[in-house]
């Protein structure tokens, strides 16, 4: 149940709905940090690690090299939106920023 996935670990989460992610189709592996980065995004709205398969498709579709190549987008690349997410991530897999929020 919501509660159980929840109060369960966080790398035993990510590790339960990664596998759920690859059994359902939606991604060929089950860790990494693309993984886990799509994880970080709908794990909170799930209730069962197998509902992560209908939540981060949505996100894929999204229309990114469009968004991109647009005369917007390009001022947002060009600002250094790719290495902002990148530590995002990164800082996320360590357990850094969880680290940084709970102080």
């Amino acid at each position: 149940n919501s509660q159980h996935l929840q109060g369960m670990e966080e790398a035993t989460a990510v590790k339960m709905i990664g596998q759920g992610l690859v059994d359902g189709g939606v991604m060929t592996q089950s860790e990494g940090i693309f993984v886990e980065g799509c994880i970080a995004l709908v794990k909170d709205s799930l209730s069962l690690a197998n509902e992560a398969v209908n939540e981060v498709p949505p996100m894929l579709g999204y229309p990114l090299k469009e968004t991109a190549e647009s005369e917007a987008g390009a001022k947002i690349v060009e600002d250094g939106f790719e290495e902002i997410v990148v530590a995002v991530l990164k800082a996320h897999s360590e357990g850094e920023l969880e680290a940084a929020v709970k102080e």
